[in-house]
């Protein structure tokens, strides 16, 4: 399955698509910072050593998902 296919079956309220790569559950974010560029870093509390960087044209959904 692709990633695309994989995002349409999950629960929006609990899951974001943040990268092209990368699937975020809200669960698991630990931190949420400003990043360059009007950008969004968020650390994730089970991969504390990567770090998932949303771009600009996604930070407003981000943070109204988050807000939730």
């Amino acid at each position: 399955m692709s990633l695309d296919d994989i995002d349409a079956q999950l629960d929006p309220a609990q899951f974001f698509r943040a990268t092209r790569q990368q699937i975020v559950n809200i669960s698991s974010v630990r931190r949420v910072s400003n990043w360059f560029n009007r950008r969004i870093k968020i650390i994730v509390s089970e991969y504390p050593d990567i770090e998932v960087v949303v771009g600009r044209e996604k930070v407003a959904r981000l943070k109204q998902w988050l807000d939730r």
